[in-house]
Formats: C-alpha cells, structure tokens, sequence
C-alpha cells in the first residue's frame, strides 16, 4: 500500500513536472509541406516547404526572366515600381523542392532555378522568404529575376562561385558585372548585421531594393559614380540613420527610395538632382529643412512630414508638386519664386508661411532691342477675316490676338499669315504662346517674310511645350527673333514646343531659350506617315 502511495506521488509528480516546463519551453512551430497543386486548399501562410511539379509552367517563362532581367540592368532606368518577392503570399516558406524529371525548374538548397537545357545554364527563380543563412550561387548561373532576392530578411550573406561570368560577392554582398552597363550592387543581405557599409568604389548603379528591410545598418557611404538611388533602396531600413557622401552628380531618387526609414535624417538635396519619386522619404522623422535644387523639376513628397518652424525652399522654377504631395501638417516656412505656380498654391495654405526671394524669375540678363513697331499689350483680333486666305500682322497686338483666335478654337487652316513689318514684343511681360498644348493647334502657314519679332518674353516655368507656337501643325518660315527670353518647364523652343507633323523653314532664333529638358529652336518634333 505504502509502495502504491509513493509511486502515486511521483507520477503526479512527474506530471506537474512536464506541465511546468511545456509551459516555459516554447513548442517547435510545426512544418507544413505540400505539393504547389494543392496549395490554395491550405493556409499559405503556415506552407513552409513548397513542392513543384514536374510537368507544367508555374507562371515564369524564360522569355519573361529575360526580358527582366534586360530591363533590370538599365542603369537610366530608376522608377519603375519595386516589385514583390514571386512567392510573397508564403511569408514562413523555407525551402522549395522540384519533382525529379523537371524539364524547367530545378531546385538547389531549397532555392528554385529555371533552367536552359540546351546550354545547360540557369536563371535564379526565388529564393523563400523565410530562407536562413547564404545563398549559394554557381558558376552557370546566368541570370537573377528583378524580385527573386526581395523580403528574404534571414539571408546572412551571398556567396558566388568562382568562375561566373556575370556575378560575384564581396564580404557577402552581390554584385553584378554587365560588360555593357558596368558593376551594379544587385543585393545587400538583409540579415547582414554590420552596422556600417561603404559602396565600393567600383559600383556605377544598384539594383531596385538593394538594401531593402535590413534592420542592422545604421550609416551607409556613397561614391561618387552612382547617380541615382533607385525605387525602394532603403526600403525598411528601421535602423538607419545617416547618408554620407551623397554624390553631387546625383540625379534622381526613386520610389519608395527611404519609406519606412524611421530614424533617417535627410541629407542635403545634391545640386544636379533632377527628380524626387513617390513615397521617397515617407516615414522619415520630420524634417527641420530641406533645399530643392536650381535642376529639381519635379517632387512626389506624399509622405514627407515638416518639423514645426521647419524650412521648404525651392531654388528653382520647375518645381512640380500636388496639392496631395504637399505636407498638410505642422507650420513651415516655404521660400521660393513668387512668380510660380507652387509659390501661389503655398500662399492659400494656412499652415504655411510664405516668404519669396528678393529677385524675380523675370528679370534677365538679355538686353531688349530698341528695333520694331511696338503694341499697346493688349491683344487685338479685329484683323481676322473668315473669308479671306490671306492675312496681314503688322503689330504685336494683332500677333497676341492669334493666340486668342487660337484659344476660341480657330486653327487658321488652309490660311496664310504673313508678318508685314519687324515687331517690338517688350509691351508683353509673359506672352503666352500661340497654341495651346496640343489642344488648340495652329494648322496654317505662317510667312515671317524676312521680318523680326523683337524683344519676345515668355515666361512659363511651370508649363511643357512653349514657345512663339505651343502646338505646331502647320508651317512657320522665313522668321528671326531677336533678343528672346523664352521659359518653360519641357520642351521648349523660340520658335515652337511641339511640332507635329508641320515645317519649320529659314528661321533664326537669337536670345534665350531655356527649360528642364528638349530645348532647341523646337522643343520636340514629331512626325507620323499614316496622316
């Protein structure tokens, strides 16, 4: 009985025992397998090992990974979207595994590889969002999808064998040599946990997302020969905290380039900046300044959070921003032209205070030409005849009122305007091209007839195709301006932004034409056989 009761105890003992350390020892997640077929009969999210079939395309042909991995490895090409990892919807997959007998796929170390049986070389598919450790890559690896290497935040490092003619890794980072594009940082680990990296000095470009969701590092350095930072860099990157050595010939900044940066403070904007993407610096702490360049055309700042009392200024006039891409929250200063159109958006916020720089965008350094019959500034379109095929300009006024005739909806086809004596244009501040965008289009001929326009200013910054005519698709000959100020934001020309299928013949342009981009005599040229 005695012996009954002691061996009792000990199994309540024993029991208690268990419980007690099942409660502290925390239970091994358990592993899901199953075949790529059945796979939206389960929780995706609970797939840890994905079998393929042997037989059937599972959606990646080798036309599609070549044309992207052609598109990828175009260094000018900084905006498109980042895109997702192939198999983002089983964020605890571990390994992928391919039935033998695969004619297709291949698997090795659970990472999926299409394959050319004819060369016998491969394209690296995906690796698996919850794959831990390196990832091994051999010599006849030929290609790696744009999204293959996206969100697997447990890979430590990159290893690639000697002897691959298209990749290699330093310190286990991949890089990428194109003969024709130069060496492109392709990925940094993002479970790599030095806090510190500098981007060799060999690297011309990276690849969308280099860097993206790595919690480790703190301060990344630049060289000087990347001109871009491309869509989702630093997606993710909680832990970062300095840029250094931003290069001054950077150019464009892509989308999503910093979101979710949460202790990033933003460096100074370089000089040749061009263009700023959507959701760039969405995340960032607020921001106590931030500079645009003379060269910023452009700027999608949804996101962007001012530090009260902080500072916006724009040295430029091409800035185009949206209301929605405008900070809405806290008190900020914003300085800039008075005479462009985000200065008069800024100017009806309530929570801006606005403060414009002492010098006008319309003061110049060309010197007007006392030459040519001068105008009253206001436009006059009592010379236009309807009937008649022939009509006559003989002062500003009347050459202001076509740009009137034009916005009612008159295109002068099938008429000829002939410019009778030399023109002084000085009575128009800001002329407003003749034409408009494309929309109300100058169809006619227009004979300067060996005579001058003077003295033309156009001052549109915020505007694309702008010059004497906006829209072109008739015939402008036989025409000289002299001391002319012209100002647009794209394709910008004295005589003309955009021709489009029309003539230009003996004309001269002497002055200043200037704009963002496609600046000439004619801003753009277009010509199509089928009309």
């Amino acid at each position: 009985m005695k012996d009954l009761f002691t061996k009792l105890v000990l199994a309540l003992f024993l029991c208690a025992s268990a419980w007690q350390i099942s409660s502290v020892v925390p239970v091994q997640a358990e592993e899901l397998s199953i075949n790529y077929a059945q796979a939206d009969q389960v929780d995706k999210t609970k797939v840890t090992e994905l079998i393929f079939p042997k037989e059937g395309d599972i959606g990646f042909s080798i036309a599609t990974i070549r044309r992207t991995q052609e598109e990828a490895n175009i260094p000018e090409d900084y905006q498109h979207y980042h895109t997702r990892n192939p198999l983002y919807q089983y964020p605890n997959l571990k390994r992928i595994l391919v039935e033998e007998g695969s004619s297709q796929y291949e698997c090795r170390d659970g990472v999926l590889y299409a394959v050319e049986k004819k060369n016998n070389k491969r394209h690296l598919l995906c690796v698996p969002m919850n794959y831990e450790g390196v990832v091994h890559i051999a010599k006849d690896v030929v290609g790696i999808i744009s999204p293959a290497l996206d969100q697997c935040e447990k890979v430590t490092a990159f290893e690639v064998e000697e002897g691959n003619p298209y990749y290699y890794s330093k310190n286990g980072v991949l890089y990428e040599n194109r003969r024709d594009y130069g060496i492109c940082l392709r990925a940094y680990p993002a479970g790599k946990r030095d806090t510190k990296f500098t981007i060799p000095s060999e690297v011309q470009y990276m690849n969308d997302g280099a860097f993206a969701n790595n919690k480790y590092l703190k301060e990344v350095e630049f060289v000087d020969e990347v001109n871009a930072i491309p869509a989702a860099a630093f997606e993710n990157c909680t832990s970062l905290e300095q840029i250094i050595n931003v290069p001054d010939e950077l150019r464009g900044i892509g989308n999503c380039a910093f979101e979710g940066c949460e202790k990033l403070q933003l460096f100074d904007l370089p000089k040749e900046l061009t263009s700023i993407s959507g959701h760039a610096f969405e995340g960032i702490p607020p921001v106590k300044k931030i500079v645009f360049p003379s060269k910023c055309m452009g700027a999608v700042l949804s996101g962007l959070k001012m530090a009260d009392g902080g500072v916006m200024e724009v040295k430029g006039p091409w800035m185009g921003m949206e209301m929605e891409d405008i900070p809405q929250e806290g008190n900020f200063i914003f300085k800039g032209y008075k005479e462009t159109a985000l200065y008069k958006t800024m100017k009806k916020m309530s929570n801006v205070t606005c403060k414009p720089y002492k010098t006008s965008l319309y003061k110049h350094k060309t010197k007007k030409i006392k030459k040519g019959v001068k105008g009253k500034g206001k436009p006059s379109t009592s010379w236009y005849k309807k009937k008649k095929k022939v009509l006559y300009i003989k002062t500003p006024d009347q050459l202001a009122g076509m740009q009137k005739l034009c916005k009612k909806g008159i295109d002068f086809k099938g008429k000829r305007i002939v410019l009778k004596r030399n023109l002084d244009m000085s009575c128009y501040r800001s002329f407003e091209p003749i034409g408009y965008n494309a929309i109300e289009e100058f169809k006619g001929t227009f004979d300067g007839n060996g005579k001058t326009i003077y003295n033309l200013s156009i001052h549109r910054y915020d505007y694309n195709y702008v010059g004497l005519f906006s829209a072109l698709r008739g015939t402008v000959k036989d025409l000289q301006l002299k001391g002319t100020n012209v100002y647009g934001r794209r394709y910008v020309g004295g005589i003309a932004g955009n021709v489009f299928n029309g003539q230009i013949k003996d004309c001269k342009v002497s002055g200043t034409v200037k704009g963002y981009s496609h600046v000439n005599i004619v801003g753009m040229y277009f010509y199509d056989p089928s009309e």
